[in-house]
């Protein structure tokens, strides 16, 4: 779940948290960010990012510095065996 609030998944925190301690953790992420460490040092980044570009004239809204989540891996056409073994090529060590 959400950094571990409630469980390590959707059951186990439906069996230990109520309806609306689930809101108060949603308005708490809401004002406050994400929970996770790494989103959270994403938002950062992504709001240094976005002060520097507004101050240089730059008209992007902050969503464009944070990574894509929504994105969904199943978008992505599958690499081909002749692709990965091209891949690995690239990455040999001489």
């Amino acid at each position: 779940m959400l950094a571990g609030v409630g469980g390590k998944t959707v059951v186990e925190a439906k069996s230990r948290m109520s309806y609306r301690e689930a809101q108060q953790w949603a308005s708490f992420i809401q004002s406050n960010g994400p929970l996770s460490h790494t989103r959270r040092l994403e938002a950062m980044i992504a709001k240094v990012c976005w002060v520097i570009q507004a101050v240089h004239g730059g008209k992007l809204d902050i969503s464009d510095f944070l990574p894509d989540y929504d994105q969904s891996v199943e978008d992505e056409p599958e690499a081909t065996l002749e692709q990965f073994a091209a891949i690995l090529r690239m990455a040999r060590v001489k």
